[in-house]
């Protein structure tokens, strides 16, 4: 009897270690906390944002940009790297070609890209000022 729950718990601490690396290994990275803070220059014209956001790497994450969606659809992508795991990225940029009003959900929007495993993946940010 003692040789069968020997063999049986053997068997089952096998199956949960089996399981366990192929959790691991199919984990894939993903961003925990985002932020943008942003301000107006007024007059002058500029537009500073900061953008920090954490990944939980899992797996490691690779071709991690911020991409950056003006008002006039302008489009910048900004390389970030991190060695572990926390980001940040600043803007600052003469906006007095258009127009930046938040209260009416013109302002530039945010969203991270990255490519985890052999999926590609994006998520928005939103601003803590909105």
């Amino acid at each position: 009897m003692k040789k069968k729950h020997l063999f049986l718990g053997t068997v089952l601490s096998l199956l949960v270690i089996m399981l366990l690396v192929n959790y691991i290994e199919n984990n894939e990275a993903a961003v925990n906390t985002s932020q943008v803070v942003e301000s107006y220059g007024g007059d002058r014209g500029m537009y500073k944002a900061t953008v920090t956001f954490d990944m939980f790497p899992a797996k490691k994450a690779s071709n991690v940009k911020v991409m950056v969606v003006y008002p006039n659809d302008t489009i910048e992508y900004h390389d970030v790297s991190s060695p572990d795991g926390h980001y940040l990225l600043n803007i600052t940029k003469n906006v007095e070609g258009f127009t930046l009003d938040k209260s009416k959900g013109k302002s530039p929007e945010f969203l991270i890209t990255w490519i985890s495993g052999d999926k590609k993946r994006i998520r928005y940010v939103s601003s803590s000022a909105r």
